[in-house]
């Protein structure tokens, strides 16, 4: 099976050993993208850390061509479960009518004081 690494410039940059993403299989394997990176504030809102998420999903998905309605799966993790209902309404109007399979995972912290990580599998369109 041949694998392709997967890299957009617009989305937040990967911060060890590890791909934004890989397609293989005719699916896209999206990397778990934190609310912030080493060069963002830790204390950015999570309003701020799950939009530049979603965004950064967003911009990889369009190197190969596809878009949030090719979403199959979605995994959240959360340092403070208080925070999901604002994460889940602005999770909702991004997604809008296309509900993908989610996880939330409650976790007790997360790389760089992030408030957020969200990982995905797609539907590889090329």
């Amino acid at each position: 099976m041949q694998m392709t690494k997967v890299f957009s410039p617009d989305a937040i940059p990967a911060g060890g050993h590890y791909s934004q993403a890989i397609s293989a299989g005719g699916m896209i394997y999206i990397s778990g993208q934190l609310g912030i990176s080493k060069f963002d504030d830790p204390t950015d809102s999570v309003h701020i850390q799950v939009h530049r998420v979603l965004n950064s999903l967003k911009e990889i998905l369009a190197v190969r061509g596809a878009d949030i309605a090719s979403v199959a799966k979605v995994t959240i993790y959360v340092t403070d479960i208080k925070l999901w209902p604002e994460i889940d309404a602005i999770y909702s109007d991004f997604f809008a009518n296309h509900k993908p399979a989610r996880a939330i995972v409650p976790v007790p912290e997360l790389h760089y004081g992030a408030k957020i990580e969200l990982e995905a599998i797609a539907i590889d369109t090329q």
